[in-house]
């Protein structure tokens, strides 16, 4: 080819220029909006990823539930205060009655319990009264009827303007007896008169019971009380004995015997049903008042003993007593039926010699 001959020059094309495009303008509120709807999105953006950590470090598994077995607590036993005490026994007079540890009982001639806090005395001081502590003596001497139903407040002497020997009486029961309750109220004439003093008739023996009090209203140490409620009497369920004594007294056969208590010579002229200068024996059955009346007119439940005669007298709806006599050849024998609701109480009276 030939060197001077040039190539043919290729024309250059022309590059297509880009056309503008036509945007329309945007306008100031849609601006705004924008802005608002962008802080927005990355504030709840900035929120949730915060909580997330907060959780992821804060949140713990939750432990499975363990079964465990729970016993109810048994309720405290309730404490007996006399539970360890020093118990005293008389076969004579059959009676126990329980005292504190540090306390001693002391008997004096026939027959006075002094009880106290130790050291033990070595001789009773029969002018010092009230003893400084509770006693127990029985007598001989019965109470009679008047005593044992005094139910007032006597109101001493008065000199110079200041009353003394004032005593409040009330008929009460003790160890299951029948018995009179006397407080003082004021000083006495000749001792202190700041006593409680309970007295009755059980076995053949007048019994008295005094402890001090501390003032002139009846109050009194509890102590007092406690060894009081442990009093009994041992020869009152002695079956054997009481069945002698009542010649084999055909007896309610749910009845269980409560006691025996002697009552003091009658008081003048006495008529009609009394239990004075007698020996009552008491029994309890929870059957009915009627059932038990039945049962004591039925001569073939105890042929020996025939129950007739007596007037019942209705006190109340709820209640009745009946007096009637038993003879057993010729013994005769008085018999009391008094009938509640829940329960009808048998008394057999028989006349001391």
């Amino acid at each position: 080819m030939d060197p001077n001959i040039q190539p043919p020059v290729q024309p250059v094309q022309p590059q297509p220029v880009d056309q503008p495009v036509n945007v329309p303008p945007q306008t100031k509120s849609s601006s705004k909006l924008l802005v608002i709807i962008g802080v927005l999105a990355v504030l709840l953006l900035t929120l949730g990823s915060g909580y997330y950590v907060l959780q992821s470090q804060t949140q713990k598994p939750t432990p499975s539930p363990t079964l465990v077995s729970t016993v109810s607590p048994s309720p405290a036993p309730t404490t007996d205060p006399t539970a360890n005490w020093k118990t005293y026994k008389n076969s004579k007079y059959g009676f126990e009655v329980q005292y504190p540890t540090d306390w001693y009982a002391k008997e004096y001639q026939d027959f006075f319990l002094l009880f106290g806090k130790s050291p033990e005395p070595k001789e009773l001081f029969p002018l010092i009264h009230p003893w400084p502590d509770l006693y127990i003596a029985t007598s001989t001497t019965l109470l009679t009827e008047q005593e044992l139903n005094k139910s007032n407040i006597e109101q001493g002497a008065t000199i110079e303007g200041q009353s003394l020997n004032q005593r409040k009486y009330t008929v009460t029961t003790f160890a299951g007896v029948k018995a009179n309750q006397r407080v003082g109220l004021s000083s006495g004439l000749v001792d202190s008169n700041q006593i409680t003093q309970i007295s009755f008739n059980h076995n053949n023996y007048g019994w008295t019971i005094s402890y001090p009090n501390t003032d002139y209203k009846g109050n009194h140490l509890a102590i007092y009380d406690q060894i009081l409620s442990t009093f009994k009497f041992t020869d009152q369920n002695d079956l054997s004995s009481v069945t002698q004594e009542t010649n084999g007294f055909p007896i309610f056969p749910n009845a269980e015997f409560i006691n025996k208590n002697v009552e003091a010579p009658c008081q003048g002229e006495t008529s009609g049903f009394t239990t004075c200068n007698s020996t009552t024996y008491t029994w309890e059955t929870p059957d009915d008042g009627d059932k038990v009346q039945s049962w004591f007119n039925d001569t073939t439940k105890h042929p020996e003993w025939i129950c007739k005669g007596g007037a019942g007298s209705y006190e109340s709806a709820r209640s009745f007593s009946v007096q009637t006599t038993c003879r057993k050849a010729t013994l005769a024998y008085g018999l009391s039926l008094e009938a509640t609701l829940d329960k009808t109480t048998i008394k057999l009276v028989i006349r001391n010699k």
